[in-house]
């Protein structure tokens, strides 16, 4: 007996379904994880160390640190060279340079055959010392001539009437000055002078040696 053709059809379209190959399952989509964005690490530099610490970590330890000191200015300082005895030609008596503090002194190195010495000296006696007050200021002429006499200078001081001090200077003085001036105020013809102030402090060598000069000089430092 033949089966209606309807039914043929469907027997057919289950053995087929049945032979098929099974679907492949759909993969599962898993999403993906948030990952955090990538951070710079931040650079420090270590801080240069400053003066301060640096002087704090060469102390050791427990050293204190503390800023350096601003620079103090010097204070004057009277030469060791005032202090070398020398005789007062005139009267003998013997004085250091230093016994003036208190005073400007106007000093100068000269010779007695020196031409400019006795014509520099005459302007200090006749333009300079009638301007200055002798209570104040002191003129000193120093001969640099070591093997001169106290007399013979003297002699030399009274003849010009210079009136101020005359000494002969000792080869100990001698060499402090040229120490302290320079090989120029062994040269008498140059007129060499200098001034030693009230606190003993000295002046380089005076370039300009008019008498308006030295009277400006004495009267700045005696004030």
């Amino acid at each position: 007996m033949r089966k209606p053709l309807h039914l043929v059809m469907i027997c057919l379209l289950a053995v087929l379904a049945a032979c098929a190959p099974a679907a492949a399952p759909s993969p599962t989509v898993v999403p993906p994880t948030a990952v955090p964005p990538t951070v710079e690490p931040t650079i420090v530099a270590a801080a240069a160390p400053s003066p301060t610490m640096e002087a704090a970590g060469s102390g050791g330890v427990g050293a204190v640190a503390t800023s350096a000191p601003a620079a103090a200015a010097q204070s004057a300082v009277a030469p060791a060279w005032l202090e070398l005895a020398l005789v007062d030609a005139r009267t003998g008596a013997t004085f250091t340079l230093a016994d003036f503090s208190g005073k400007t002194v106007l000093a100068r190195a000269m010779a007695q055959w020196c031409t400019n010495c006795r014509n520099g000296q005459a302007r200090w006696r006749d333009e300079v010392l009638t301007q200055i007050n002798p209570d104040n200021v002191v003129f000193v002429t120093l001969d640099i001539e070591t093997n001169s006499t106290a007399a013979s200078l003297a002699s030399y001081a009274e003849s010009n009437n210079f009136p101020w001090l005359f000494a002969v200077a000792t080869p100990e003085l001698v060499q402090a000055l040229s120490a302290q001036f320079g090989s120029t105020v062994l040269v008498p013809p140059s007129e060499p002078q200098w001034v030693i102030n009230p606190d003993g402090s000295v002046s380089d060598l005076i370039s300009d040696r008019s008498s308006a000069n030295l009277v400006t000089l004495l009267s700045g430092a005696s004030s």
